[in-house]
């Protein structure tokens, strides 16, 4: 019997690799300002992580970790940065942010493809059990 897949215990993002934990749901790493979080994007370069509550559902946890790694990308993109210009017109301010994720998601997969074996077999567990 062929073993399913598991999730990358690393994420490459840009040049930064980012490990990739879930964790109980009570987690500190989960706390945001006070506050719990179904996940955590650190981007302090002594401890870059991304932290996932071990308890949510297949669709959520897909969401969950989507949105970490958009954090993770738009820092280690500089997308604040880009976007800092005062006068940048709505139309050019988009067109950083679809530029910056065009770039970085495409890189993401081609440097991530445990990553993409296991969401793969994740999107196919959750089409299964909708039929």
């Amino acid at each position: 019997m062929r073993r399913e897949p598991q999730p990358p215990a690393k994420l490459w993002i840009f040049v930064y690799e980012f490990p990739l934990h879930f964790v109980l749901p009570d987690s500190p790493e989960l706390i945001v300002n006070g506050f719990p979080s179904n996940g955590v994007c650190d981007t302090d370069e002594e401890s870059l992580s991304i932290y996932i509550a071990a308890s949510l559902d297949d669709r959520k946890m897909l969401e969950v970790v989507w949105h970490e790694v958009t954090h993770a990308i738009n820092w280690a993109y500089e997308l604040e940065k880009k976007l800092k210009h005062a006068r940048l017109s709505t139309e050019k301010r988009e067109e950083i942010v679809a530029q910056v994720h065009g770039e970085g998601f495409s890189q993401f997969f081609l440097d991530n493809p445990k990553f993409v074996r296991w969401y793969t077999h994740v999107v196919n567990r959750i089409r299964k059990e909708r039929h």
